[in-house]
Formats: structure tokens, sequence, C-alpha cells
């Protein structure tokens, strides 16, 4: 499984972290990818992610963006760099992980629009606590968020672990 994204993705407390604690006993490896600060477009319309498919060959992806976003007056104007996320990730079974903001700028629903066919978390809807800043979570805050991801993509169908079929990544052409 490969988790990509912004600060949320990476550190001590941080997504991919407890991630991969709760997917332990299921014997998942996950591999972690953290670009602190790094926005949508940015992320998109870099060649680190196909890289990383390439290398990885993961049999799903998750992506963690969106908070670096928040404050677009024109969240449309990422329509184009959110769809290209997502026909790179969908080459395998996808999530977009959505950010813990409680205000923005429509970035939310604009990820929320354009995620398919990937699986859209918003995880506004999880009690997370977050520390001061009020963006990144505590380290219990981090355990509900986690939890409250992995039920989501088990009702949405999502199976893991040894028994998860090995499914070929094919980084598509850019479009």
């Amino acid at each position: 499984m490969l988790v990509v994204g912004d600060s949320l993705v990476g550190g001590p407390i941080a997504f991919a972290r407890v991630l991969r604690e709760r997917l332990q006993t299921e014997r998942v490896r996950v591999v972690q990818d953290t670009w602190v600060g790094v926005g949508i477009q940015k992320f998109a319309y870099s060649k680190r992610f196909r890289e990383l498919l390439a290398l990885h060959h993961p049999t799903h992806v998750i992506v963690v963006l969106g908070t670096n976003d928040y404050a677009i007056p024109s969240p449309v104007r990422v329509v184009p760099a959110i769809e290209r996320v997502v026909k790179y990730a969908s080459a395998v079974p996808c999530a977009w992980v959505g950010p813990l903001l409680r205000h923005d700028t429509g970035i939310v629903q604009t990820i929320a629009d354009h995620a398919r066919p990937c699986v859209f978390v918003d995880s506004r809807r999880f009690e997370v606590a977050t520390t001061r800043d009020g963006i990144h979570p505590t380290v219990a805050g981090s355990r509900v968020w986690v939890g409250g991801v992995l039920d989501s993509l088990k009702e949405a169908g999502w199976s893991w672990g040894p028994e998860a079929p090995a499914m070929p990544v094919t980084p598509g052409t850019p479009p």
C-alpha cells in the first residue's frame, strides 16, 4: 500500500504511522511518501508520484492532500490537477482522504466531486482532536482518524493483506 501526501501523512503521530500500526497484524506493507507543504497542483504535475507508483507497484493507493489548498479562492482551478492525481492513483484501488479542515473555500467539496473512481473519505466527519494549529492531529486524534478511514474503506469494499490480489500499476500518460 502506498500512502502519499502532505505533512499529515508523515511524522511520529501522523496518518501513515498509525495506519502501519493498524495494518501490521494483516502483514500489509505500507510505504509512505510525505511532501511537507505540498499543494494539489504541485503534487499533480511533479513526476514524483508516478515514480513512486512505478517503483513500489502498490496494491492500494491512499492520497492525503488538500490541507495546503484550504484558502484557494477558486477551488475549481485545481480540478485538472485533482483529476490528474486520480488518473495515476486509480490503476489500483485508491482513496483520497480529505483534510481535517473545518473551514475552507470549497476545496474539500471540489476534491469529493472529482475523486472518482477513487473512494473519497471526508475526514471532517470524524471527531479528530488536533494540535494547537488546528490542522495536524494529536496522537489520539490520529488513531480516531485512521480508524474512521479504515472503516470507510471496508464499507467501500476494500480488502488488504496477503489475500488481496497484487495489481500491476501502469501509470497513464499525462493529459
